[in-house]
């Protein structure tokens, strides 16, 4: 039991009170940021207070580390949200809803046929991205590098252009 005391412990280190005013300050300033988003601000507050005991021992000015952390987290789950509701906006502006097109069915059917053109990897890295999927979720999915799916994504998208504007 004493060598178990003996490790510093960041909660032993300051009060509690410390430490429920770290969080109290670091939520509110969660709920701050969150309010009329998407984003859940006490998984912010978590996050931003996980990564403070990490580097508990550099960090000097914690409430404004936690500050900081916690903006930045906001800005980056901001972003992917964003993103991924881009892409969902994307594919549904893109399902056939032109009146001159082809519809339900039928698009479907010629989409199918006019991704035949791309390799079984372009085909899955395409899908995989317009399901909404990070490239470095896709490179572990293929079992790629990730540094190869920004230019694979870039060739089925080109070959699916070519596709399309010429008959198959």
């Amino acid at each position: 039991m004493d060598s178990i005391r003996g490790a510093v412990n960041p909660r032993e280190a300051e009060s509690d009170s410390d430490w429920e005013h770290l969080l109290a300050s670091t939520r509110a300033r969660a709920r701050a940021l969150c309010r009329n988003t998407p984003i859940d601000p006490d998984d912010l507050a978590q996050e931003a207070l996980a990564r403070l005991l990490l580097v508990y021992d550099r960090v000097r000015n914690r409430r404004s580390w936690l500050a900081r952390v916690v903006a930045n987290l906001f800005v980056s789950e901001l972003r992917r949200h964003r993103v991924r509701s881009d892409r969902r906006e994307g594919l549904r502006s893109d399902s056939g809803d032109d009146p001159e097109g082809p519809t339900g069915l039928e698009s479907r059917f010629d989409l199918r046929r006019h991704a035949r053109a791309l390799s079984v990897v372009e085909r899955r890295c395409l899908s995989l991205y317009a399901a909404g999927h990070s490239h470095r979720e896709i490179a572990a999915a293929l079992g790629r590098p990730v540094h190869c799916i920004g230019p694979c994504i870039a060739r089925a998208v080109a070959r699916l252009r070519r596709s399309l504007v010429t008959p198959v």
